[in-house]
Parts: C-alpha cells; sequence; structure tokens
C-alpha cells in the first residue's frame, strides 16, 4: 500500500476499473454493479470519519495576534446555527495524481488543505459515478469533514441513462440502493446529484432523490444528499441560480441544493424567503474560474462570498483549484512557492468569510501539505494553524490592493520541500506584548500530557508557548510554557507556569535536520478543556514554528 509508484512520463490518464492500484471513477451503471459484487481492495485501507467539534468560530481580520492581557478564547457558536461552507473539487477532471495509491513520484500537484474552514468536500468529475480516490477520502475523514461523490448524466447519453434508471420503481430503487451500497462500502458520506439533462417523468426523479436521501440516513444517518440547480419541475433544464417553486420540489426531499453560479443580489433575497427554516441548507455557488459568477471570480471571488453571507447563506466553492491550474508550469523549481503564495493569497482574501472548526483531538503535526516539488503523498498531510497564513509578495495581488493591510505576522515559509511557520514580531510595537493565534481547539484534556515544538531561529530566540485552559466549573486559567526559564525568577500572577523538561529525548525525531530545536513541557490536567493555543516571542525576533503536538505522556 505504501510502496512508491513510477508513473511514466507520457502517462495519459486513462482510467481502467478497479485495478488493484489506481482508484477509478465508474462510467456505467454496469461498472457500479460490477464493483458492488467484486471492489477494489483498497477499500480495507479507508479510515473512518473522526469527530468534530459542535462549535465553531467566526473568523475576523484581526485573528492572528493580540497582545498579551486579551489573549482570551474566541467566541465559539453552534454549528448547526452557521451557515456552511461546501469545496467542490473540480481539477481538470479528477484523477490525476491522486489516483494512485501511496507516494507517486510526481511534484507540485494540487492540494487542498483547509478542513478547518469548510463543512463538506465533493470531489468531482464528468464521469458517471465520481468515487473520491482513497487519498481524499481518508485526508478529508482524517480531518473530520465529510466527503461526498458526485452522480452527473450529461447531454443525450445521460438523457438516456436516466430514462433507464426513472423507468419504474424497481429500477429506481435498484440504482438508489446502488449508490447507498457504495456509500457504505467507500465510506463516503453521500452524494452530489447533478442532472444536466432534460428529464422525462419528474415524479420519478423525486421518487429517486426521496428513496437515495431517505434510505441513506437509516444507514448513516449524518450523510448528505445535495441537489444541484439544474432540471425543474418540468423536467427542462433550466438553471435558476436561486431557490423558487420551479425547483424547491427537488430541495423539499433531499438534504441541501447547491446553486447554480450566476446569480445575482435579488436572487439571493428571493432564495431566503423561499428557504425559511432551511437557510443553512442552500449552498450558493461560486465559481473560481469566474464562468458567469458574480463578482467575476479569481480574486475576486471574495466579492460573491461577502454577498452570500450577507443574507446567511451557505457558500459553495467550485474549482478552488484555479490558483494552481492558472500558473505557468515553468519554472518547475519555483512552481510549489508560486503555488503556495496564490492560493494562500486567494484564500486569505475569503478569510473573513469563513467559519473556524476547532480541533478536538491530541494532535501533531509537521504542518505537511501532501506534495513537494517531487512527489506526492496527499495522505502524508497533516494538520494546519487555525490561522491562514500570509504571503504578500504576489504582484496580482498587491495590484487589486485587497491585502495591503494584512498583517504578516504568520507567513508561510518553505524550506527544502518542508513547510512552516515563520511567526514575526518585527513588523509589532516593540514595547508590548503580543500572543500570535496558533490553533483554537475543544480538546478534554485529563492527566498527564506532554506538549512539545521543535522551532528554528536565527540568532536562537526565547518563546512562550501560551494555553488557555477551561476547568469543569467555567474557570479559565493561562498556561505559560517558557522556552527557558525567566532568568529574574518572577513569574506572573494568575498563572500556571511550566519550564520545559530536563530529557525530551523520548520525543526526537531521527527525521529532522539538526537546526531544528526541540522543547517539551508537561503539563496535568482535570478534566480540563484546551481552548487556545498561541506563541509569545520575547524581543523583536522571527522563529519557525517546525513541528507542533500534544501527546499523553507514557
Amino acid at each position: 500500500m505504501n510502496a512508491e509508484i513510477n508513473v511514466p512520463d507520457n502517462e495519459s490518464n486513462h482510467i481502467e476499473m478497479c485495478p488493484a492500484n489506481v482508484c477509478a471513477p465508474f462510467t456505467s451503471l454496469d461498472e457500479l454493479y460490477q464493483c458492488l459484487n467484486k471492489p477494489p481492495t483498497w477499500i480495507n485501507s479507508i479510515i473512518d470519519l473522526k469527530s468534530r467539534c459542535d462549535y465553531v468560530i467566526k473568523n475576523t481580520e484581526e485573528d492572528c495576534h493580540t497582545e498579551d492581557y486579551n489573549f482570551v478564547p474566541k467566541r465559539r457558536l453552534c454549528r448547526n446555527l452557521a451557515p456552511k461552507t461546501l469545496v467542490c473539487h473540480d481539477m481538470k477532471n479528477g484523477y490525476l495524481e491522486d489516483k494512485y495509491l501511496g507516494r507517486v513520484n510526481v511534484g507540485n500537484g494540487y492540494t487542498f488543505y483547509r478542513w478547518s474552514q469548510i463543512d463538506i468536500f465533493v470531489y468531482f468529475s464528468h464521469h458517471l459515478i465520481t468515487i473520491p480516490p482513497l487519498s481524499w477520502i481518508n485526508v478529508a475523514h482524517n480531518q473530520g469533514v465529510p466527503i461526498l461523490g458526485t452522480f452527473i448524466t450529461e447531454w443525450n447519453e445521460g438523457k438516456a441513462i436516466c430514462e433507464f434508471i426513472l423507468k419504474d420503481v424497481q429500477t429506481i430503487e435498484r440504482a438508489a440502493n446502488a449508490l447507498i451500497d457504495v456509500c457504505l462500502l467507500f465510506k463516503l458520506d453521500g452524494w452530489l446529484l447533478n442532472i444536466e439533462n432534460s428529464i422525462e417523468n419528474t415524479q420519478n426523479l423525486k421518487h429517486f432523490i426521496k428513496y437515495l436521501t431517505d434510505n441513506l440516513h437509516k444507514k448513516r444517518q449524518e450523510a448528505y444528499i445535495i441537489w444541484y440547480d439544474s432540471v425543474i419541475n418540468t423536467g427542462k433544464l433550466d438553471w435558476q441560480n436561486e431557490l423558487n417553486e420551479k425547483n424547491r420540489c427537488f430541495f423539499d426531499v433531499c438534504d441541501g441544493i447547491f446553486l447554480n453560479y450566476t446569480w445575482k443580489k435579488d436572487n439571493l433575497m428571493r432564495t431566503v424567503k423561499q428557504a425559511k427554516h432551511r437557510i443553512n441548507d442552500v449552498y450558493v455557488g461560486l465559481d473560481v474560474f469566474g464562468r458567469g459568477c458574480f463578482g467575476g471570480g479569481k480574486f475576486n471571488s471574495y466579492l460573491a462570498a461577502q454577498a452570500v453571507r450577507e443574507y446567511n447563506l451557505s457558500l459553495a466553492i467550485f474549482a478552488p483549484g484555479w490558483t494552481h491550474e492558472s500558473l505557468a508550469e515553468e519554472p518547475r523549481e519555483t512552481f510549489l512557492e508560486r503555488f503556495h503564495e496564490k492560493d494562500n493569497n486567494w484564500w486569505n482574501t475569503l478569510w473573513p468569510y469563513l467559519y473556524s472548526h476547532p480541533i478536538k483531538h491530541a494532535f501533531k503535526t509537521k504542518f505537511c501539505v501532501g506534495v513537494d516539488s517531487n512527489f506526492y503523498n496527499l495522505e502524508s498531510q497533516t494538520l494546519q494553524l487555525t490561522n491562514f497564513l500570509s504571503y504578500p509578495k504576489l504582484a496580482e495581488v498587491e495590484e487589486l490592493g485587497l491585502l495591503s493591510e494584512q498583517c504578516t505576522c504568520l507567513k508561510d515559509k518553505v524550506e527544502s520541500d518542508r513547510k512552516m511557520c515563520l511567526i514575526s514580531n518585527k513588523s509589532l510595537s516593540e514595547f508590548k506584548n503580543y500572543v500570535h493565534r496558533l490553533f483554537s481547539t475543544h480538546i478534554f484534556l485529563h492527566g498527564d500530557y506532554v506538549v512539545y515544538c521543535y522551532t528554528k531561529s536565527k540568532p536562537i530566540c526565547d518563546y512562550n508557548l501560551v494555553l488557555l485552559m477551561q476547568n469543569q466549573y467555567k474557570h479559565i486559567t493561562k498556561m505559560v510554557c517558557h522556552s527557558n526559564p525567566p532568568t529574574d525568577g518572577e513569574y506572573q500572577e494568575d498563572v500556571v507556569e511550566i519550564i520545559p523538561m530536563s530529557d525530551p529525548s523520548f520525543l526526537k525525531d531521527k527525521n529532522v535536520p539538526n537546526d531544528w530545536e526541540l522543547k517539551a513541557f508537561n503539563i496535568v490536567c482535570q478534566e480540563d478543556l484546551l481552548l487556545e493555543i498561541g506563541i509569545s516571542i520575547l524581543g523583536r525576533h522571527d522563529i519557525k514554528l517546525c513541528e507542533f503536538g500534544i501527546t499523553i505522556k507514557k
């Protein structure tokens, strides 16, 4: 499973059904039924969906740092009451380097790692039934994000398939049951239904959607069936760009609707009136390529996100891989850096219109995004900082003036294909003490734990890790972990102060560079809730955060 795969330079992206080392879609109903009888062996490597915190945090533009006295827990909102964000992957019709199992010797591939800010991920292609590759299922599930496959029919061929499926109750239920079985077999969390052709019998179509939704929920209660805004109640293919009487018959029998992209604000206003109490189940389309999209997409995509959130509607981001596809391939040696620049800047423009999910489980991370300049290994991806990192060098963004006032205290940094966070005090007042926010969490801790980090700085500088803990009586305690004990011997009142462990060698990772410095801290908890993790740098210095973790002390 973890063997390195060599991909020929002239590989044409030809896909065979269910070969041992390749993930593939189904291009016909026959392939669907055959695969249920003889599934690929890689399904045994699919991991379950991790649970997520019941709360979210609404992002604000001033999230990156704060003065020490003002470092308090961010306000939590019930996630079921907040509008959602769906990301629909559309990367050159899918099944590129990601279709292979294990590490692939193709560098500079596309990766997505904004999992803390989204609620649903859809893997999309134009094949009849899109099964997300193993790597995407596992990385999404590891981050607690439901991942959906796509059922799409298009043109005359699609119309013929729909006529066959919708012929009678038996054919409807056979197809729906097969899609349910695929969800269970591949541990998918639902389907995006995208019918892009006219339909003769809309009553049967409604029965298909309702039967699929109701029966999938019996097997997987938290699953989603989401209808794309395409066919209307007469069977005509007629995109509405809003929820209205022509398409709500499909919305009423499933979990949500993904609106087409060419809406105006009037469409959103009418949608809110139609959706009523189900406002969060309407996902308003945002095409990052800007094809008829409000605001024009690309680096103006934030205008569409802003308009959607004004009406408290959910957001569906389509084809965020634009940041990758729109880059020149040469020079190859700078491609990854240029991708990080463009991708980080694009996502930063959306930051105020997204919600962040606090981390629920103890974790360790090297901030890996699953790709480098030589290899593609999406499953090696680990947690990122809750905040987006800045990368303000890109002229395309600077000319638009979108990020001219953006703070650069948290920067993306890549060295020798290793991704890390550069934290800086140099642009901040030297007369104040600041805490840079790293992770928003919701982790229950009971017993002895070790908090550790690898850092790199030149010259070596001191820092404090700052943890905000809440006990069972809702009292907030600040824990300060000093990289070196205070030289003046003075400690702060109402603060639990911790010095480094004398021998952290049991944590030593043989694969890290020699110039990374390891510090570890033993913290003792009694049914405490860890809410925030920050770092305070002593003096006007830079420090690179290379690895971070919380683990049970053994």
